[in-house]
């Protein structure tokens, strides 16, 4: 496979613990079994891709301390192509914490730590490899500005210029986390990324969420892939999609409002919708298949993207990648549903023969 994504976003080492409220002392919960693995959507696209053999530049940011370098192991491992830049001991790397229980009840704690030391440089360089397709981060990207050398001063005197150059230079630098504006005045990284893939007519994937849906995604052309869930096309078109005329309508109002090649909508934890502008068709895994199915959530997992990108890259046909994102998810919730638990493409493959699903062009 020639063909290859990049990944713009936070990384995380995640503590996850299962906890016992019944056992609460005081204040303090007492917990069960524990365990450390990466954590974040970008990191869960970048590892999915990987693990299902796709080529994968995954842009993030870790710290040269004991998490940051565990993290950096473990995406070397996935043989991902990691651009982290200087790893600095100025910040921790990024933490979050996950406490669930028997009832699924489930609470994310998240410290940024280096996360937010993104500069556009970062955006800049990374694009210089021109990969086929840009994930969009499904989640805001705090960044700093970077610090210039020279202050433009409106003297002819010189001494008055090396004098305020001297200054600035031994000033120390502290990096402020700002929301600076791109070209058209989008204050956001994201958005600043974005367009730069445009320009470099890179195709966009996207999740369509509540912080994508601030982007200006009805301006955006070369969206290849969206991806939406049924309930945020409902928010978006009012229709539900319990008929086949309301599927239809709300498919096309979609459209007309983000145009994109191709449009996946994930129905539930099994199903979805894929729908390239004048056909759908409808996939799926039945829930007998799928083990402990009654005890999922009903959300797709966050590795669907990652699977749909990484098929698509490769074979070109949309049915089959919708199919792959579906198995994906199912196997990753299966297993706990963290990222260490990704399945691979062999897994996949295996897992769709076995059951004999169709992965066939409409």
């Amino acid at each position: 496979m020639n063909k290859k994504a990049l990944v713009l976003g936070n990384s995380y080492m995640n503590l996850e613990m299962k906890i016992n409220k019944l056992k609460r002392r005081g204040n303090v919960d007492f917990g069960e079994k524990y365990s450390f693995h990466p954590y974040g959507k970008s990191a869960a696209s970048a590892i999915t891709i990987a693990k299902m053999g796709g080529n994968c530049i995954f842009c993030t940011k870790l710290s040269d301390d004991s998490n940051g370098n565990r993290l950096k192991d473990y995406y070397t491992n996935c043989n991902i192509d990691l651009h982290v830049g200087e790893m600095t001991k100025e910040y921790q790397t990024g933490q979050s914490i996950t406490l669930y229980d028997d009832t699924e009840e489930c609470s994310h704690y998240v410290s940024n730590g280096v996360n937010v030391t993104f500069t556009k440089e970062d955006v800049d360089e990374v694009f210089s490899y021109l990969p086929d397709f840009f994930i969009v981060p499904q989640e805001e990207i705090l960044f700093t500005e970077s610090k210039k050398d020279e202050v433009v001063v409106d003297t002819n005197d010189e001494q008055i210029l090396n004098e305020t150059i001297q200054i600035d230079r031994n000033m120390p630098y502290e990096p402020e986390v700002v929301q600076a504006e791109d070209s058209r005045g989008y204050k956001s990284l994201v958005a600043y990324a974005c367009k730069t893939a445009i320009d470099h007519e890179i195709g966009l994937v996207v999740e369509y969420n509540q912080f994508t849906a601030t982007l200006p995604l009805s301006e955006y052309s070369g969206i290849k892939i969206l991806v939406i869930s049924d309930e945020a096309l409902h928010g978006l078109t009012g229709f539900y999609m319990n008929s086949n005329d309301a599927i239809l309508k709300s498919l096309s109002m979609m459209k007309e409002r983000i145009s994109s090649k191709f449009y996946i909508v994930q129905s539930g934890n099994n199903m979805a919708f894929v729908y390239d502008g004048e056909n759908y068709k409808k996939i799926g895994i039945p829930s007998s298949m799928i083990p402990d199915y009654n005890s999922m959530s009903k959300k797709m997992n966050e590795t669907f993207i990652g699977a749909v990108v990484a098929d698509y890259m490769e074979n070109k046909n949309i049915t089959r990648a919708g199919v792959y994102g579906v198995v994906s998810s199912v196997l990753t919730k299966s297993r706990d549903g963290v990222l260490e638990h990704v399945p691979t493409k062999e897994e996949i493959e295996q897992f769709i023969t076995s059951n004999r699903i169709d992965v066939s062009r409409w």
